[in-house]
């Protein structure tokens, strides 16, 4: 009896505990949401007075729109790519539909955008399916295949398809080179950056969770206490968790780089006359993955509920009368905070991008 009560009194007090570091994580959260804004606003206001000026000066837009080869190209591998992801279990039936409008305006507006977008889906669909019967004993919402919904489609590709949808509006159809020095390439290439650094977010983060959770360590750290908590624990992260998010990233910016040597026109010599170096946008998102993931595990640990049944031996993302709590306040879903990690990563990336890009 006396035993019973010790654990009694040891679980409350680590209840207690993950109760106080998830109020901290949340204040600390909302604090650092001012630089964060800030950053966003002039981003924002750079690009509208830029493309102000490539108006007056009759500048805009740069690149031809689409035209009928374009379009079927487009609209024929959005298709395809859809319909094998189904086929395949990636997507359901509404994720494959939405798939299909986020994969039409990625192709349609820039082939590089496209590019990185198949690495992405890729990839994470194959990540998704490693060892997945050591998920399906983990996890109380494990779907085999991924079985990616409309909602985490848009979650991951609704901010490139947005930058996708404006390219197209702004700049026109095609491949330019990233340069920020020049008034009629800082648009496109903030566009750009914006599309890679937010796949770099989602593939680092979809890249570290399901390998941490297949190969990492048994007992990984809450990224908010550092204490030990189960595998697939929200905020849980671990050291090849961590090693794959940078590298999930790091393919995302690396194909990009491929495709802008691959699909620019580069029979304007003075399209490529003095640009400067393309090679960042690899480390761009690598370290884009690597953000994004320590986002994703910040907001899991502090505003997304994780408990334990003791029944399934899993781990809940939701609560139940019956779930032992572990970390973390029932503020956002887990479709939510990829949203949210994707957005603040984009804005953080492609600011240091604007600033430090080396000429």
């Amino acid at each position: 009896m006396a035993a019973k009560t010790t654990s009694d009194k040891d679980s409350q007090a680590d209840l207690a505990s993950n109760q106080r570091s998830s109020f901290i994580a949340v204040i600390f959260l909302v604090l650092s949401l001012l630089p964060i804004i800030t950053a966003a606003l002039e981003l924002t206001s750079n690009f509208i007075s830029h493309n102000n000026k490539l108006t007056v000066n009759n500048l805009a837009p740069m690149l031809p729109p689409p035209g009928v080869i374009r379009i079927t190209f487009a609209v024929m591998v959005s298709l395809l790519i859809s319909i094998r992801g189904y086929r395949r279990k990636s997507l359901d039936l509404s994720g494959s539909i939405t798939a299909i409008l986020v994969g039409f305006f990625m192709t349609l507006s820039n082939t590089a955008f496209f590019v990185v977008l198949l690495v992405f889906f890729v990839t994470s669909s194959m990540l998704t399916k490693f060892k997945s019967e050591i998920k399906r004993r983990i996890e109380d919402d494990f779907k085999e295949g991924g079985q990616r919904n409309w909602v985490q489609v848009l979650c991951n590709g609704g901010i490139p398809s947005v930058a996708a949808i404006i390219y197209i509006m702004t700049i026109g159809c095609g491949t330019l080179p990233i340069n920020f020095t020049r008034i009629k390439y800082y648009n496109p290439s903030l566009l750009a950056v914006s599309v890679v650094t937010s796949l770099g977010c989602c593939a680092g983060d979809t890249w570290a969770s399901e390998v941490g959770s297949a190969i990492g360590s048994r007992t990984p750290r809450l990224i908010t206490t550092l204490q030990r908590v189960p595998v697939g624990t929200n905020g849980g992260i671990s050291m090849i968790g961590t090693i794959s998010s940078f590298a999930g990233g790091l393919a995302v910016g690396l194909s990009y780089y491929i495709s802008i040597y691959c699909c620019c026109d580069r029979t304007d010599v003075s399209m490529w006359d003095k640009q400067p170096p393309q090679w960042p946008i690899i480390l761009y998102g690598a370290f884009a993955g690597f953000l994004g993931s320590m986002i994703d595990s910040y907001l899991g640990a502090s505003v997304q509920y994780s408990g334990y049944s003791k029944e399934s031996k899993k781990i809940l993302h939701y609560r139940t009368k019956d779930s032992l709590h572990i970390s973390g306040y029932a503020i956002l879903n887990n479709h939510a905070v990829n949203f949210v990690s994707s957005l603040i990563t984009t804005i953080i990336v492609s600011y240091g991008a604007v600033n430090y890009w080396p000429a």
